[in-house]
């Protein structure tokens, strides 16, 4: 059972996609490059002396912004680099637990990362 539309996100490129689901309450990513599948949903969660985050999942929420950030090298070819990626923060509740959890996917043109924030 699905709460939630998924949430896509692409890269500023646009080749690489990440898409987050909670489909059958369980938070979900799947990755695709230029239409083709690159990993098949995989689970995302975590458990915690908080709560358990890894069942009983229902997205809440979810807002997107962009980063750029340029930052210097030493001992390079380049002297400085351009980071861009673009992100989404999804807010999830799990059945039982007071507080919702942040996942944070940021989508570069060669890259995924992906954090949690607990709150308390």
């Amino acid at each position: 059972m699905s709460f939630a539309a998924p949430q896509s996100l692409s890269s500023p490129d646009g080749k690489l996609v990440v898409t987050i689901d909670d489909t059958n309450s369980l938070l979900t990513y799947s990755v695709t490059y230029d239409g083709k599948e690159m990993l098949r949903p995989s689970l995302l969660g975590l458990r915690t002396d908080m709560g358990d985050y890894t069942r009983d999942i229902k997205i809440t929420g979810s807002k997107e912004r962009r980063i750029s950030t340029v930052y210097s090298m030493k001992g390079t070819k380049a002297s400085s680099k351009c980071y861009e990626a673009n992100v989404v923060e999804v807010e999830v509740t799990a059945e039982g637990v007071d507080r919702p959890m942040m996942v944070e996917m940021q989508v570069s043109n060669n890259n995924i990362a992906y954090r949690y924030h607990l709150k308390g």
